[in-house]
């Protein structure tokens, strides 16, 4: 048995950073800002970290969110013992948080939710809409 405490690591990403994205890409800002305003389920938890990690910590877990653009580097060095991730982020089509799964299970660690390859089929809305349209 590992000696290192069990950890949740909670992957999300920042709206900004997606703005800035999606404006580098092209998009008109005022667009770009729509767009990254469906990331609200992600960015609207940061003010409650505070609390999942004393939540997590009465249960013995320590707890650390990390940005999508951060989550390759952190997975990378967690142990598969002991590190449960959370992905929280969204989509393929504008959004590169359907990376996050796979990049958990890359390093062997395990995921809360579906498995990756069924989350990146549905975060991949116009892939999982012609696939939904095709089974008729």
């Amino acid at each position: 048995m590992s000696s290192r405490r069990p950890k949740l690591i909670l992957v999300y990403e920042p709206k900004k950073a997606c703005f800035e994205r999606l404006v580098a890409n092209g998009h008109v800002p005022a667009r770009a800002a729509e767009i990254a305003s469906y990331l609200a389920q992600s960015t609207d938890i940061a003010p409650e970290f505070d609390t999942l990690a004393a939540a997590c910590q009465t249960r013995g877990l320590s707890f650390m969110p990390v940005a999508l653009d951060d989550a390759a580097n952190v997975l990378a060095g967690e142990d598969p013992k002991t590190t449960l991730v959370w992905t929280l982020t969204d989509g393929i089509a504008y959004f590169r948080g359907g990376a996050a799964p796979a990049l958990a299970r890359l390093n062997g660690l395990k995921l809360l939710g579906g498995d990756d390859a069924l989350f990146a089929l549905c975060q991949d809305k116009f892939r999982s809409g012609a696939v939904l349209g095709a089974l008729g």
